[in-house]
């Protein structure tokens, strides 16, 4: 069941400081009304240090994993988001890494199991980034999985990825938008400059942090020149009120953007 998260326009935000793993009880969304007047990332001095139960119980539950999923799986460095800061129009994000085994052990936990045995200050918020493309007729574009990863293959997705340091720089807020703009060139061959998106959202939901933009395109740019990886089965055109009567299942992602995508999107998209 989704969740409804309690939005934060940024604008309100004047002089605001929180650890992200406080956002653990109730998603929490910062839209961007407007853009912040710089965002940095700044390495989290505090860390997250894990107990030899934690480290012995997560190994585990790994290799459980490994044994299902085989080549798609692998324990990948990954970026995540301890603290939100905002100050004088300014975003600051405090970093991290975890390893992908770190997040398959808390989903495979759940946020709740997870908090009573190893305390909220253990819990990795991990990154996520993902661009929603809004063509010239207000539809956005959404990706179909495909085989190619460890999800449901055939549910509505965005089209992003974790924010994988082993495969991207991942020191600026730039990175962020770069690595979004491959994985959906990855993922479709369709090529965006970072300087085409706009920052729309920080959604902070099961357990992690997700860096939404949204880019004007042209509709022409998937139904012609998109070539898919195996990442994706397809992508499809659709108005925002039309995935809740999609028969198509959605992934979780999908889901909490159906709950706040009045916040962010034009109008005229939902």
């Amino acid at each position: 069941m989704i969740q409804q998260p309690r939005i934060l326009p940024f604008s309100e935000l004047q002089h605001w400081t929180a650890r992200t793993c406080e956002f653990l009880g109730r998603p929490l969304v910062v839209s961007f009304d407007e853009q912040p007047r710089e965002t940095i990332l700044k390495p989290d001095e505090a860390g997250v240090s894990k107990s030899q139960a934690y480290i012995q119980h997560s190994e585990a539950i790994w290799d459980k994993h490994v044994a299902r999923h085989g080549g798609n799986l692998w324990n990948g460095r990954v970026c995540t988001i301890q603290s939100i800061e905002v100050a004088d129009g300014r975003l600051t994000l405090g970093t991290g890494t975890c390893g992908y085994k770190d997040i398959i052990f808390k989903q495979e936990l759940g946020i709740e199991a997870f908090v009573k045995s190893y305390g909220p200050e253990t819990f990795d918020v991990h990154g996520v980034t993902g661009i929603v493309p809004i063509t010239e007729t207000h539809e956005v574009i959404l990706g179909e999985v495909g085989k190619g990863t460890i999800q449901t293959p055939g549910c509505l997705d965005i089209i992003g990825g974790t924010l994988n340091r082993d495969e991207h720089s991942v020191e600026s807020f730039t990175d962020i938008a770069q690595l979004a703009a491959a994985e959906l060139r990855e993922e479709t061959s369709v090529s965006l400059e970072p300087g085409q998106l706009r920052l729309a959202s920080l959604g902070f939901y099961d357990g992690r942090c997700y860096v939404l933009f949204l880019a004007q395109t042209h509709s022409r740019e998937f139904e012609v020149d998109a070539t898919l990886n195996d990442e994706l089965a397809a992508v499809h055109r659709l108005s925002l009120s039309s995935i809740s009567q999609t028969k198509m299942p959605t992934t979780r992602d999908v889901a909490y953007l159906q709950t706040y995508a009045d916040s962010i999107l034009p109008s005229r998209a939902s």
